[in-house]
């Protein structure tokens, strides 16, 4: 008998292991097709929350903003938005917040009106143009001089980087350029003005914001802490106050709660701009990662769009399928307490009748969690499989109830990996930025801003973060990665630049953010893929097709013969 030595040559770890398959999900994020209709539909929601914030602001539906005037207080805990005060307080308590909020506000507003500092502001930046002018030909003017200069000149016109405290510390230095007879009346008249400003800047921190702002403001918020939740290993609910993965879940829930019971018409009229919105881009970046992950092959994005388009009826209807039926069940509850609260009568009929309402409400709970659950895997349904809205709900919940270990444990993993790797790209998009800045800079950092002394005029214009102030991990750095745009007064063509510069550095921003949706995309199609492996043992190359599979030229049928080519899954291409 003939012995065959056998040399393993390499090991196919991701059909040895598929949950490798896991940590493809970066790689496939970064696909410049599904980045680009990500990018342009977080576009379309931007700019559609914008114009409904202006149409609520305009009409008193703004939110209310607190902050704290304590210097200590951490910049966290310093801003706390309407959604903020919701998510730790109850809804008869919150309803109290908000109008004091507001009443707050406006008793600010009238104490400026009647501040006397506020008729004489554009006495002091008169003022203090003479005072620059005189500064621009004093022959022993000092580094220092100028630099007190430009911080009172930015605490009379506010802005990002404006600072009162600093502005009265320069005050002293700045009088050094006013005349003997005159220092004691700008004295006063400064005074005046700063004290002004330290009310307006505060009240102006606390001015209403619009819904969707707020929203974003409190995404960006929950995302971050989620972020530090997971770097820490904190993945269920940590102690109070400290981040966590689930915690981070619950805010988003309760950030939806607010919404639909504070601003019920601003929260239909957005959640269904945003459905169709990301019906198409989800239900097109889903097709596109499938067509990669199961065949290796690069789909054309007009036919991932044409995709979706095709079906965005069944995209819209997938998500609202189990909410229909939700409202549906609350409308039976309704309509049996309607014949309770017949007399004599309808007591009875509640006691004899409430088991059956039972059944109905608990039908109506386990369908809303196992919908929350299984949501963000419809749409891979309906990408991989070219199913309908129902296959699609049916095919998610089914997954959910037979696999919930298997899905709990691919999205722990799949949220873990995803915050290392936001966590990398948003330092790549920082030290971008960052080398960028200093490289312009260098070159123009010895031209200062027209309208001032000391500053340069690309920090003027936009002022980037040091790199000791750069933190690794999300959300505990006070200024953004991107900087801040409109520092100091800026001429004409400094305030085009300023705006052209943000559009820059915020496309740079969307792109970071449109990857980090695909990877979610990307992520939910590789879950799918998984538990429809360990549900159904269906290959993981079995994909729909709408023309059917690609045959070889001996088995592609005759012209003559007729019919119609149905879709088929389970060829390999």
């Amino acid at each position: 008998m003939t012995e065959t030595d056998a040399v393993i040559r390499g090991v196919r770890w991701h059909e040895t292991l598929p949950v490798l398959r896991l940590f493809r999900t970066f790689g496939n994020a970064l696909n410049p097709t599904r980045v680009v209709i990500a990018f342009v539909a977080l576009t379309a929601t931007y700019l559609s929350g914008r114009v409904l914030d202006a149409i609520w602001l305009a009409g008193g539906g703004g939110v209310p903003v607190v902050v704290s005037t304590m210097p200590s207080a951490p910049a966290a805990d310093a801003r706390i938005t309407g959604i903020n005060a919701y998510a730790s307080r109850a809804l008869d308590t919150y309803a109290a917040w908000e109008q004091r909020a507001r009443a707050l506000f406006d008793e600010r507003a009238a104490a400026l009106k009647e501040d006397p500092g506020r008729e004489r502001l554009t006495e002091a930046r008169t003022r203090l143009t003479e005072l620059g002018r005189t500064l621009a030909t004093f022959e022993a003017a000092t580094p220092e001089m100028r630099r007190d200069f430009d911080a009172v000149r930015l605490a009379l016109e506010g802005g990002p980087r404006a600072s009162v405290s600093a502005a009265s510390d320069a005050l002293a230095g700045l009088l050094v350029l006013s005349d003997d007879a005159r220092r004691a009346d700008d004295r006063s008249l400064f005074q005046v003005v700063l004290a002004h400003q330290t009310a307006a800047l505060a009240h102006a921190r606390s001015a209403p914001i619009g819904p969707f702002a707020a929203l974003l403001e409190h995404i960006q918020q929950v995302v971050a802490r989620s972020m530090r939740g997971v770097l820490r290993g904190n993945l269920a609910f940590a102690n109070e106050g400290e981040p966590s993965l689930a915690a981070g879940f619950g805010e988003m829930l309760r950030a939806k709660q607010w919404l639909f019971s504070q601003r019920p018409l601003y929260a239909t009229i957005w959640s269904l701009i945003h459905l169709i919105v990301w019906a198409w881009a989800g239900g097109a970046i889903c097709r596109h990662a499938s067509v990669q992950i199961c065949r290796d092959m690069v789909l054309p994005r007009k036919d991932a769009s044409r995709f979706a388009r095709e079906k965005l009826r069944e995209l819209v209807l997938a998500p609202l399928f189990v909410p229909i039926l939700l409202a549906a069940g609350m409308l039976v509850l309704v309509l049996g307490g309607l014949i309770a609260a017949i007399p004599w009568l309808g007591e009875l009929v509640l006691g004899l009748l409430m088991g059956l309402g039972l059944v109905l409400a608990f039908a109506m709970a386990l369908a809303a969690i196992l919908s929350m659950l299984a949501t963000s895997l419809m749409w891979p349904v309906i990408a991989v499989e070219g199913s309908d809205a129902f296959d699609a709900v049916s095919r998610s919940i089914a997954y959910v109830m037979q696999k919930p270990w298997h899905l709990g444990a691919y999205a722990v993993l799949l949220f873990a990996y995803g915050a290392v790797c936001f966590t990398f790209l948003r330092l790549l998009a920082f030290v971008l930025l960052k080398l960028f800045h200093s490289g312009i800079s260098a070159g123009m950092g010895w031209v200062t801003s027209a309208n001032m002394f000391s500053i340069g005029k690309l920090d003027a214009m936009w002022h980037m973060p040091e790199w000791g102030e750069l933190t690794v991990v999300p959300g505990t750095a006070p200024t953004p990665f991107w900087g801040s745009f409109y520092n100091a007064p800026l001429s004409g063509t400094e305030s085009v630049a300023a705006l052209l510069i943000a559009f820059w550095c915020f496309v740079i921003v969307g792109i970071v953010a449109a990857i980090g949706i695909n990877f979610f995309y990307c992520g939910m199609v590789q879950i799918y893929l998984l538990l429809r492996r360990h549900q159904d043992g269906t290959d993981f190359d079995e994909l729909y097709f709408e023309g059917g599979p690609d045959l070889d030229e001996d088995e592609q049928p005759d012209d003559d013969e007729g019919g119609v080519a149905l879709p088929i899954a389970g060829q390999s291409g």
